[in-house]
């Protein structure tokens, strides 16, 4: 219904009955809203009509029986009630009383200026206050009560967790059913109750009666006669009293007797025995036997300086051993066993746990059935195995059986991955061979059937078994000495040492080699990868790359190219013939040569003294039988006296035949004196001359011939060599800069791991410290590589966190924030 703000005003004036001599009772504000409360409850529906207010803003009311009085206010829902300038109630029977007032859960109710009752049921009296759970109570100005039936009485109280309750001004209570009672009580624990004021209960299931430093005494204390009852210092006296003698012994129900033998010792029960100053034996048949031991518990049985066994047939036999527990032995110096049928057998040995055992030198067992043999090993987690010296496994189920190994993760169930019932078949997270590392749920690093050194596995369900072999990765396998498996389901074949498998469901199946894809297998498909970026090799055994490769094929000619990644061969046209490679052109060259060499060899020696004997001879020549002249003439003797001579072809009278003495002047003339005499001399030596100048002449042609040919094949095959020799040179270059940059990457992956291993141990350091802030730091290793990480973790409430970590190593760094709620 809409509320007019135009009516009457109206007055009320109050009428008091009772005599002017009775005593005034004083009203409370709390009192008053009440009173108030009340008075408009009592007031009919239609008494709506009269709800008057001054402000600019109208009241609604919308909802069967439902009241809004005053400036904008509210009143939404059966029979919701909102009363006061700009309060606010929706829900049903809600109620709002006071400026800015506001009820929004069924059946909640806010009293006092600015007052919240958020939630069903809840209840918010005073200026401020707030109740923001089902049915929490906060009474008092800026009180609050935030969980479920929490309950805050007092200024500034707060009551922020299950059935927990603040009372007194600045009253806390935190803790789930917790309890703080007085001006600044705290109680943060579940079931603590801190009373009185300042006094803080931060343990669980605990009662304080003040705070450090301000510790107070609890009175008048009757004496307790229940096993959980106090006591009070008259009982503590009266204890005294009976312990003042030098050997005490006390009565039991057995039929044995107890024995004292020592100063200021105690011994209680059928049989029991205390021998040794300051020793104490209490149960049947119990024994403490040195000086400061002690045995509690039927059959205890401490033997040693300060041995103390405490529990059923609990034993503690060594200077400083601890026993505690049903059946828990500590049978070396400085041994402790905590727990039913634990057992600590190493000297300074730890064995926490049921059935926990600690049998190696300052070894420590942790966890239900754990066990450290190795000395210094620690074994952390249900079943968890720690027997290599100086070995570590933290997690349900690992194992660390090499020396210097680790191994941090639990159990995988695989059986219930690939469909089995679970449990079927689990797998172990196990650190075999000398410094292997396993981290992740069923990581296996090296092998429990033959000796490996230096493993690595790092991800759940990956495998490191070859001797200095690394797989990162789910599921990666590297099964190969000095093998690497980086990838889910990255697999080095056994056989394949020092290969690397780089990449998800690659396959590296040879030695020395890198795989980024695979083959194919019985068990996946083949695909390969392209390595992208790779600079231009310049070493023997570098890496080329495709740029280099199209450098060569232009080299190469004969159309030769790369296209799509696939390798175009050259064509060479050699005499109308075409050949597709290197090797098959030169050898046509070679068989051209040797062919061209043959037909120079072939030519017949008589063609050229046919030639030399067409040649004319001539008279210009002073040497018989040379050939002097440019046609290549011959002439004999032409300058002698006494000789007969011989002139053929051309001279310095052309077409003359002189024989004997000096030649007639005139042209076309001869002289014909001693020809019958001489000319059968001439003709002879001319003819000699001319076989021999030719069989000369032919045999020069010939070696020119032969010369040029070799200086041509030499020089060819030379020049391919170099080539050859700078493209393998080019390979090499190439190959040897592959090799260092997965060098590089192998010490990358090993920073990786150390980082891994330096945050897994810094997050444990600090997981079980509870503070407000924790600081933790973490050192890691793997194959040489060292790496630190720090973190620090800010506890903003018991529900909210913040937290900021790093690790470095080398050049790398990797950082990270988080932040957790919970609810």
């Amino acid at each position: 219904m809409l509320v007019s703000n135009n009516a009457p005003t109206l007055r009320a004036s109050a009428v008091s009955a009772r005599p002017s001599s009775a005593p005034r009772t004083r009203l409370t504000p709390l009192s008053l809203a009440l009173a108030t409360t009340l008075s408009l409850a009592a007031l009919p529906a239609a008494a709506a009509g009269i709800c008057l207010t001054d402000g600019s803003a109208p009241a609604m009311a919308n909802g069967e029986k439902s009241l809004a009085c005053g400036s904008g206010a509210m009143a939404m829902g059966e029979a919701a009630t909102a009363v006061g300038a700009g309060s606010q109630a929706f829900g049903y029977k809600v109620s709002a009383f006071g400026a800015g007032s506001s009820a929004t859960g069924s059946a909640a109710t806010a009293i006092g200026a600015d007052s919240r009752a958020v939630n069903v049921s809840a209840t918010a009296v005073g200026a401020g206050s707030t109740a923001d759970g089902i049915n929490a109570s906060a009474v008092g100005a800026g009180s609050s009560a935030t969980d479920y039936a929490a309950s805050a009485f007092g200024t500034g109280s707060q009551a922020s967790a299950f059935y927990s309750s603040a009372l007194g001004s600045g009253s806390s209570a935190s803790g789930i059913n917790s309890t703080a009672v007085g001006y600044g009580a705290s109680a943060t624990a579940a079931n603590a109750v801190a009373l009185g004021g300042g006094s803080v209960a931060d343990r669980d299931d605990s009662v304080s009666v003040g705070s450090e430093g301000s510790e107070r005494q609890i009175t008048n204390v009757a004496a307790g006669v229940e096993d959980t009852d106090a006591v009070n210092v008259a009982q503590l006296r009266e204890l005294g009293e009976m312990a003042r003698s030098t050997d005490i012994y006390f009565e039991s129900t057995g039929a044995g007797e107890a024995l004292v033998l020592g100063e200021e010792s105690i011994a209680a029960g059928s049989d029991a025995l205390a021998e040794g100053d300051y020793s104490s034996a209490f149960g049947s048949a119990s024994s403490a036997i040195g000086t400061g031991a002690g045995a509690f518990g039927s059959g205890a049985f401490a033997l040693g300086d300060g041995a103390t066994a405490t529990g059923f047939n609990a034993v503690a036999d060594h200077a400083d051993a601890s026993a505690y527990g049903a059946g828990s032995q500590a049978i070396a110096a400085g041994a402790t066993a905590l727990g039913s049928g634990s057992i600590a057998s190493g000297g300074a040995s730890v064995a926490l746990g049921s059935q926990a055992q600690a049998s190696g030198t300052g070894t420590l067992a942790f966890g239900s059935q754990s066990l450290a043999s190795g000395e210094a090993s620690v074994a952390t987690g249900f079943m968890s195995l720690a027997s290599g010296a100086f070995s570590a496994s933290y997690g349900a189920g690992t194992s660390a059986t090499g020396d210097y190994s680790y191994a941090a993760g639990g159990m995988f169930d695989l059986g219930a991955v690939i469909g089995l019932p679970p449990g079927r078949i689990v797998m172990l997270t196990a650190a075999h061979g000398i410094g292997a590392t396993a981290l992740g749920n069923g990581a296996v690093a090296g092998s429990e059937y033959y000796e490996s050194i230096g493993d690595t596995a790092v991800g759940s369900m990956s495998v490191a078994d070859g001797g200095y072999s690394t797989a990162l990765g789910f599921g990666a396998m590297a099964g190969a000495d000095s093998s690497v498996a980086v990838g889910t389901n990255a697999y080095v074949n056994a056989d394949a040492y020092d290969s690397v498998a780089l990449g998800a469901g690659s396959l590296a199946d040879r030695a020395n080699t890198i795989s980024v894809g695979s083959a194919g297998d019985d068990y996946s498909e083949a695909f390969q990868r392209q390595i992208t970026n790779v600079a231009a090799g310049s070493q023997a055994y570098d890496a080329v790359n495709v740029g280099q490769l199209q450098s060569l094929a232009t080299v190469l000619g004969g159309g030769a190219g790369f296209v799509g990644g696939v390798f175009a061969p050259p064509s060479y046209m050699i005499q109308g013939s075409s050949y597709g490679d290197i090797g098959s052109a030169f050898a046509a060259v070679d068989q051209r040569l040797s062919s061209l060499a043959e037909e120079i060899d072939a030519i017949p020696g008589n063609r050229a003294k046919d030639r030399k004997r067409k040649r004319r001879a001539s008279a210009s020549s002073s040497d018989a039988g040379a050939m002097s002249s440019p046609e290549g003439s011959l002439a004999a003797d032409t300058s002698g006296t006494g000789a007969p001579v011989a002139a053929i072809g051309h001279g310095d009278i052309d077409g003359r035949l002189t024989v004997g003495g000096a030649g007639p002047a005139t042209a076309g003339t001869a002289s014909l004196d001693q020809v019958q005499a001489g000319d059968a001399g001439v003709l002879a030596s001319a003819q000699g001359y001319t076989d021999a100048a030719a069989a000369q002449t032919l045999q020069s042609a010939n070696a020119y011939t032969d010369t040029t040919a070799t200086q041509t094949l030499h020089s060819a095959n030379a020049y391919t060599d170099t080539r050859f020799t700078m493209l393998n040179d080019d390979f090499t270059a190439l190959r040897g800069e592959v090799d260092t940059r997965f060098n590089q990457q192998e010490h990358r992956i090993d920073q990786m791991g150390a980082m891994s291993a330096a945050m897994v141990n810094m997050a444990t350091s600090a997981a079980g410290i509870d503070s407000a802030n924790r600081v933790g730091v973490g050192v890691g290793f793997q194959n040489g590589a060292t790496a630190l990480s720090l973190g620090y973790q800010r506890a903003l409430s018991e529900r909210a966190t913040v937290t900021f970590g790093g690790a470095f190593s080398g050049d790398d760094t990797s950082v990270g924030a988080g932040v957790g709620f919970g609810w």
